[in-house]
């Protein structure tokens, strides 16, 4: 076990982590805690802090979302383009639209994809974003086939960078 911080990390093989993934989350706080030794406060306080810190990210998500929309509004772009964007995005980035991700996801239509969505997809998407808005204001596009053309240039460019570095089983081995 190992300390980060406020919170442990424990790893768990073999038999133990079968076990523990077809455990209820109540009775695995328990086995847990007799695991390691903790009391059930510390166990719940690390769950709460993990919950906290992804909701940070999530609101810093929606913080960034609204200053690209914003880029684009402010650069001509019409409320078609921002939706055209989004869809572009998504599409290349994570490879489905906001509809089928919303299927996938379970997400109902007043419910936000961002907060199903895990870590990375979730970066891909802040950090396209965020280079599209920078993309936008440095070239000075305007109207909606100059931002939608930037947009899809940095979502495909990120999409190759994110490729390239992926750990997958064919560049595993490099």
């Amino acid at each position: 076990m190992s300390k980060n911080g406020t919170t442990s990390t424990i790893t768990v093989t073999g038999r133990r982590a079968e076990a523990l993934m077809s455990m209820t989350p109540a009775q695995r706080v328990l086995a847990i805690r007799k695991m390691t030794g903790k009391s059930k406060r510390t166990v719940k306080r690390t769950r709460r802090t993990k919950r906290i810190k992804l909701a940070d990210v999530r609101h810093d998500s929606r913080d960034i979302r609204n200053h690209f929309t914003k880029t684009l509004t402010d650069h001509g772009a019409s409320g078609t383009c921002i939706g055209n964007c989004t869809r572009v995005l998504t599409k290349i980035l994570l490879g489905s639209t906001s509809k089928d991700l919303r299927r996938i996801l379970h997400v109902g239509s007043d419910g936000s994809v961002r907060d199903k969505l895990g870590r990375t997809p979730l970066a891909m998407i802040q950090l396209a974003e965020s280079l599209a808005s920078d993309k936008i204001e440095f070239e000075s596009r305007l109207g909606d086939e100059a931002c939608l053309d930037a947009v899809e240039t940095i979502a495909r460019n990120l999409k190759s960078a994110v490729d390239v570095i992926r750990v997958t089983p064919s560049n595993q081995e490099n």
